[in-house]
């Protein structure tokens, strides 16, 4: 497996080397530790939202002929296994992540055709144009250079039929889900541990930077996974079980917390008549 020859610290040293400040070393390992604090969180209250995503985006990125499919921010695996049924018997899938514990989490699956790495996005240890597809979804936000990012990108993709497909967060107003988080994380000073870019959530943003890398035609499109309920004694969950929100739990603001959570939830369904929503900004680029 080609994920034994980089481990934690090799990926940290290769950073040292490639990043001009400390800063960005302590970013990544923010986002990395982020990742691996939220893991479990993730599989069981955000897996089936990006399963939708995921979904949103097959058609577009035309698995059948695909021979190599490199996936950046991997995850627990998900995008994977929803990809393996769309593609070719022969297709292989690279999948990459800062997380080590999203990375265990994929490997459990034993996910066939796949070789799976703990690295770092802005340079991936790959030659130029090796892969024919790039999927990467709600991972380019979260980064200190997405620009290097997309850069890097255009660099791993094979040209004449090459695809990136990627995600990033949609429209504030349009997610309920996103507002209720940053409602409570503000209401009881609970700092996240990642800078989002949310600049990305303009779609012209994104195809500048995607046509300057050199990419010749960018489409995007809005897409929305709706939760699958409307019932807050299992909709509060998703937000009280978070690790961010956990901690000030276990200091002793149960009651406050979940008060603020079930007030925002009653306030979307019973006010608002709506259902609890993620929204998605979805990018597809073709070289």
């Amino acid at each position: 497996m080609l994920a034994s020859r980089y481990t934690s610290g090799l990926i940290r040293n290769f950073l040292k080397a490639n990043f001009s400040t400390s800063d960005s070393l302590r970013k990544y390992e923010n986002i990395e530790k982020y990742w691996n604090t939220n893991a479990e969180w993730y599989q069981k209250h955000q897996a089936q939202c990006s399963s939708d995503i995921y979904k949103s985006m097959i058609p577009f990125l035309h698995l059948d002929t695909a021979k190599n499919v490199l996936e950046v921010g991997a995850g627990n695996g998900v995008g994977a296994e929803i990809m393996l049924n769309h593609a070719g018997p022969d297709t292989k899938f690279t999948l990459v992540d800062f997380s080590e514990k999203l990375i265990d989490l994929a490997k459990a699956k034993n996910l066939p055709r796949c070789d799976i790495m703990h690295v770092n996005s802005d340079q991936l240890p790959f030659p130029g144009e090796k892969f024919d597809r790039y999927v990467s979804l709600a991972t380019l936000e979260e980064l200190e250079n997405p620009t290097s990012v997309v850069r890097e990108a255009y660099r791993l993709i094979a040209p004449k039929g090459g695809i990136l497909g990627i995600s990033v967060l949609g429209r504030r107003s349009s997610s309920t889900y996103t507002m209720i988080f940053e409602k409570v994380r503000h209401q009881f000073g609970i700092e996240n541990q990642i800078k989002l870019r949310r600049e990305l959530s303009n779609p012209g943003t994104l195809k500048r930077m995607l046509k300057t890398a050199g990419f010749n035609r960018v489409i995007t499109f809005y897409e929305q996974y709706h939760f699958p309920t409307t019932d807050v004694d299992q909709l509060k969950n998703i937000f009280l079980e978070e690790p961010g929100i956990q901690a000030v739990i276990k200091a002793g603001g149960k009651a406050e917390v979940e008060q603020a959570v079930i007030e925002e939830l009653n306030s979307v369904i019973q006010v608002e008549e709506t259902a609890l929503n993620y929204e998605a900004l979805l990018v597809m680029a073709y070289k």
